[in-house]
């Protein structure tokens, strides 16, 4: 039978925990030392604030009580009327 992957990232993740007595603050501080001392490059991206559908993309097409009147008869028939 093939390993289930999950199992293998859960059962790291317990001993990591397990190491520092399940701290979160501690497991974030490890990490960090270990990018410093690994010569690597890091980098941290601006935090991305979310942009509101409502305020974006739902306006109004018209202010409030402006009622818009389209006349038919200036109108061309569909294509297939033609």
């Amino acid at each position: 039978m093939i390993p289930d992957p999950t199992d293998e990232i859960k059962a790291i993740r317990r001993k990591l925990a397990a190491k520092f007595d399940n701290d979160i603050t501690r497991i974030g501080a490890d990490i960090r030392r270990q990018e410093r001392e690994s010569g690597r490059i890091y980098i941290t991206l601006p935090k991305r604030e979310p942009v509101l559908a409502h305020a974006a993309h739902n306006q109004p097409l018209y202010r409030s009580g402006e009622v818009r009147v389209i006349d038919m008869a200036y109108q061309s028939s569909p294509p297939g009327e033609q």
